[in-house]
């Protein structure tokens, strides 16, 4: 599989002569720049060996701007993103965070969701539980962001890693453990090695 990328194009097939093909009859109708094998697209870093018949997605440029932008640069790496011995309740509402606290709050978690849904499946349920906490954020929550945050702070050259390897998927749920007594579900599918496909909600 070849990926080409022309301006603000991906071209991709596994015979380079289709995208020569493509890109002589795109070339008749448009002025275009070819920008050779694609490196980054949507802030996503894509490294291949070919060598190793390899690919590796990762976001840890990205990663890195949040962790500064949220000024969670220098603090400790977590082994783990999301306490399994803390379960995360609503405030109460003589709680109400006011609208600047709500915003930044919003805002990191929003951050988080970037990277959760491009290339970081190991963050789904943490980010997938603050999320729900995004209309009255209260120290609980903001203690539960800066843990994902921190685990991140760690780990920020993870990503996907395609290989030759297992292809399946993976499902499981809690059966009603919310506050509200419904449940959170959660699924991975892999193809050659890594996930492709990924969620956790309620």
């Amino acid at each position: 599989m070849l990926l080409l990328y022309v301006d603000d194009l991906v071209i991709t097939s596994p015979n380079p002569e289709d995208i020569s093909w493509i890109q002589d009859l795109l070339h008749t109708e448009f002025e275009m720049t070819d920008l050779g094998p694609l490196a980054t697209f949507l802030g996503m870093e894509i490294h291949r060996s070919r060598r190793n018949s390899c690919l590796h997605l990762s976001l840890a440029r990205y990663i890195k701007m949040i962790l500064e932008r949220h000024g969670m640069t220098d603090s400790a790496p977590i082994s783990i993103p999301a306490d399994p011995h803390v379960r995360l309740l609503k405030s109460s509402p003589e709680q109400q965070a006011d609208a600047n606290n709500q915003q930044r709050y919003q805002f990191a978690v929003g951050s988080l969701m970037y990277a959760m849904v491009g290339s970081r499946p190991d963050i789904a349920f943490a980010v997938s539980a603050v999320s729900q906490h995004s209309t009255n954020p209260g120290p609980s929550h903001w203690t539960a962001v800066r843990r994902i945050f921190r685990y991140l702070a760690g780990t920020q050259t993870w990503g996907l890693n395609y290989q030759a390897g297992n292809c399946g998927g993976y499902t499981d749920a809690d059966w009603g453990g919310g506050e509200d007594r419904r449940s959170i579900s959660g699924y991975a599918f892999m193809i050659n090695g890594a996930a492709v496909a990924w969620a956790s909600k309620k």
